[in-house]
C-alpha cells in the first residue's frame, strides 16, 4: 500500500503527498461547492495536470528545468496542458448540465492563465509542498482575475 500512495516507497512520505492531496481536495470542495468554477479549475490543475506530469516526467523527462533539476520540461508541459484541457472540459461538462451559468467562451483565457501560473509555481517548488501551492496558485490567480482585475466575470466563493 505504500508503495502505492508514494513516489519513493518511503512510508514517511505518506504523511506529505497523499495527506495534503486529500486536505486540499476536501477543502476546495467545501469551500467552492456552489456555482463558483474556481473549484474546479483548481482541482482538475492538480489531480489532472500535476498526476500526469510525474508520470510524465518519470517516463519522457530526460530535460530538466534549468531553475529544478528535479522537474522536466515533458512533466512541466504535460501539467499545463492537461490540467487546462481537463479545467476547461470540465467548466463545459458543468455549465452543459445548467450547474454552473458562466461564458465557457470567457472562462478560456482566465483557465489558461491560472493553469499557466500552476504550472510554473509546481515547476519551482519542492515535490514535498506542490499539493498545497498549486491549488493555493490557482485559487489566489482566480482571486486575482476575478476580484483584483475584474476580468472574469464570475463569482470566486459562489
Amino acid at each position: 500500500a505504500v508503495q502505492a500512495m508514494s513516489r519513493s516507497g518511503n512510508r514517511r512520505e505518506l504523511l506529505y503527498g497523499p495527506l495534503q492531496y486529500g486536505v486540499v481536495f476536501v477543502l476546495t470542495t467545501l469551500l467552492f461547492w456552489t456555482n463558483s468554477p474556481v473549484g474546479i479549475v483548481a482541482l482538475m490543475i492538480l489531480c489532472g495536470g500535476d498526476g500526469l506530469a510525474d508520470v510524465i516526467g518519470r517516463r519522457f523527462g530526460h530535460a530538466r528545468l534549468p531553475l529544478n533539476p528535479n522537474k522536466s520540461w515533458a512533466g512541466s508541459i504535460a501539467m499545463l496542458l492537461t490540467g487546462f484541457v481537463l479545467a476547461y472540459a470540465y467548466l463545459a461538462l458543468f455549465i452543459g448540465l445548467g450547474v454552473l451559468n458562466i461564458s465557457l467562451i470567457g472562462a478560456f483565457i482566465p483557465v489558461l492563465l491560472i493553469a499557466i501560473s500552476a504550472t510554473v509555481v509546481e515547476a519551482v517548488s519542492g515535490a514535498d509542498m506542490d499539493n498545497i501551492t498549486i491549488t493555493v496558485t490557482a485559487l489566489g490567480v482566480a482571486w486575482l482575475l476575478i476580484d483584483g482585475l475584474g476580468v472574469w466575470d464570475v463569482p470566486f466563493l459562489g
